[in-house]
């Protein structure tokens, strides 16, 4: 079943004027709108930005998100992996010069007999 969306409630254009707009649209019709623009700030702020007559959860949109941007996320965990692979390959250049040590001193051991 598809229902025909009310005019101007799907938009495009400069962040900053749909912004504004849809501040106009909860501060004129507060009744109609549950008082929250989606996507201002979650995970730093998106592109696409929602207003609804209900809270978010009920449309199906996760509000339990961080508002800290996506990508400072991502860049903290992956200013660890050079020190991950370093300690990762001296642990096993180690286990490997080990190994090979025990198979020499063995090899020389079994040649004194």
């Amino acid at each position: 079943m598809c229902r025909n969306l009310p005019g101007g409630a799907t938009k495009n254009g400069d962040r900053d004027a749909l912004v504004a707009e849809a501040r106009q649209r909860l501060a004129d019709k507060p009744d109609q709108y549950y008082q929250k623009i989606y996507g201002l700030s979650e995970v730093g702020g998106t592109s696409v930005l929602f207003l609804s007559a209900v809270p978010f959860e009920k449309i199906g949109l996760r509000t339990g998100v961080p508002q800290e941007p996506l990508p400072e996320t991502t860049w903290r965990v992956l200013e660890l992996v050079p020190d991950i692979v370093s300690t990762g390959t001296v642990l096993l250049g180690g286990i490997y010069w080990i190994t090979n040590r025990r198979a020499e001193v063995a090899k020389k051991e079994g040649k004194r007999r």
